[in-house]
């Protein structure tokens, strides 16, 4: 019996000793690191126009009929600028303009289900079936429609609201896009030159509005987003390149500007995860006095389901959980883990799979909390883990893109030099620029059976994109 009670006593004194140590390590924060500033605080950058910042004209997409989208976007942002206070106690709060029986906001009228998602299956194929109800919904959607062209003389984009995980962001309509990819297709189905060439200057021209976004200063999430506009438009022209009813000789001149990959520096997305890193400095600043009220509201950013009920629960532990939050360790932790990011999205694509094994290892010895590591700084890095993402997985997205650009441009140089389909094969063998993942280097696949070319990609979470283009026979 005395030695159960001694053993107790020494598990009890442990327990007690492991309680102060954690106590003590969470008694002090850390000095906030230069890199850390560096980060939190970025140097001034121009200005871009309001009249044009695409990032204002998409959040004003759906304004009432016959007023500034911009305005509209503008309005967005002041809206949320006054509530942002509120809105780190309370996320559902809704920074949605309130419609206004005068003006309400622009909807999209009909549907577009006849046309699949665009970078997932083959507009170009399904339009010809459906081109009456095309028009119908057109004509529908004019302002719109309209509204979603004007983008296209837009020369900027830069994000103007204070960055925090509420930020407001604007984004075509989806079925706006259909819309006008359908509408690009049915033009070059056409069969007259002149409307074809039109086409394809409308094409370019969304292909160069999305560029834009991607290059433009801001967050992660635009910038993939625009990765996907690009891909869907790509694939777009290499179905067009498949088909054989289509004379693309007097279309040459503008195909083979349209079809030039872009530089590989062009879809890093290291320039992204500094904007990204300040999107979530307003909710490290705010745990520093309501830990547990953030760290419901970053669950609640993160949930895909909008509508769960948002609960703040056992409020009273507060003062407590404040105790374990050092607000410039975790300042200092999401510096370090975003500058490593920053480091490995900059790299050479070719330089991608061999760096990755040891990126993965450092987040998994640091960014990983289910261990000791816990104890120091628990509310600190319990938030963590609702606000950092991986480079390894978003920092290939763009290459994906480039991977089908130039997919594009083989389809192009096999329908132009007239590849007969049995040489496809050794077309792709001496033609790697072209013919390659620019990350991993496999070559394409050619599959006689289906007359396409295909790759495989190296990124996660791109599982409903699609990765292959038909190409032309001349059979």
């Amino acid at each position: 019996m005395r030695i159960i009670r001694l053993g107790f006593l020494w598990i009890l004194g442990l327990v007690i000793l492991a309680a102060v140590a954690v106590v003590l390590v969470n008694a002090f924060d850390e000095p906030l690191k230069e890199e850390t500033r560096a980060l939190r605080f970025p140097p001034a950058m121009a200005a871009v126009p309001a009249e044009q910042n695409l990032y204002l004209a998409l959040l004003g997409q759906e304004a009432p009929h016959g007023e500034s989208p911009i305005d509209f976007g503008q309005t967005r942002v002041d809206l949320y600028e006054a509530k942002l206070p509120a809105l780190l106690e309370d996320p559902t709060i809704s920074i949605v303009p309130p419609e206004r029986n005068d003006a309400p906001t622009l909807t999209f009228r009909g549907e577009v289900n006849f046309l699949p998602p665009s970078s997932q299956a083959s507009i170009w194929i399904s339009v010809e079936d459906h081109l009456d109800e095309l028009a119908q919904v057109l004509a529908a959607n004019r302002e719109l429609f309209d509204r979603y062209r004007a983008l296209h003389a837009l020369t900027g984009y830069q994000e103007i609201a204070t960055p925090s995980p509420y930020q407001p962001f604007g984004y075509p309509s989806s079925r706006v896009r259909k819309l006008y990819l359908g509408w690009i297709a049915q033009r070059l189905k056409s069969g007259n030159v002149s409307e074809q060439k039109a086409a394809l200057d409308d094409l370019a021209a969304d292909l160069t509005t999305w560029r834009i976004m991607s290059f433009g200063t801001g967050s992660l999430v635009p910038k993939t987003l625009a990765f996907v506009y690009i891909q869907a438009d790509t694939l777009l022209l290499a179905d067009m390149l498949a088909d054989r009813s289509i004379k693309i000789e007097p279309l040459v001149p503008q195909l083979d500007r349209i079809t030039t990959p872009a530089e590989l520096v062009d879809w890093r997305l290291g320039d992204a995860l500094p904007g990204e890193f300040r999107m979530f400095q307003t909710a490290v600043d705010h745990a520093d006095s309501h830990p547990l009220r953030t760290l419901d509201a970053l669950k609640r950013f993160n949930s895909i389901d909008e509508s769960k009920p948002f609960e703040y629960h056992a409020l009273f532990w507060e003062p407590v959980l404040r105790y374990f939050y050092k607000k410039n360790a975790t300042d200092n932790l999401r510096a370090e883990d975003a500058l490593k990011g920053i480091a490995f999205a900059s790299l050479k694509p070719s330089d991608f799979l061999a760096a990755r094994d040891e990126y993965s290892k450092w987040r998994e010895q640091h960014m990983n909390f289910l261990n000791f590591r816990i104890l120091d700084n628990p509310m600190g890095k319990l938030l963590l883990s609702e606000m950092t993402f991986s480079a390894e997985v978003y920092g290939l997205r763009g290459y994906e893109v480039a991977a089908t650009q130039r997919l594009l441009r083989l389809t192009y140089e096999i329908r132009r030099q007239r590849i007969p389909l049995n040489q496809i094969p050794n077309f792709i063998a001496a033609h790697p620029e072209w013919a390659s993942h620019p990350v991993s280097g496999k070559p394409y696949t050619f599959n006689p059976d289906t007359n396409s070319i295909s790759f495989t990609p190296v990124s996660g979470g791109v599982k409903s994109w699609r990765f292959s283009a038909p190409v032309w026979s001349g059979a």
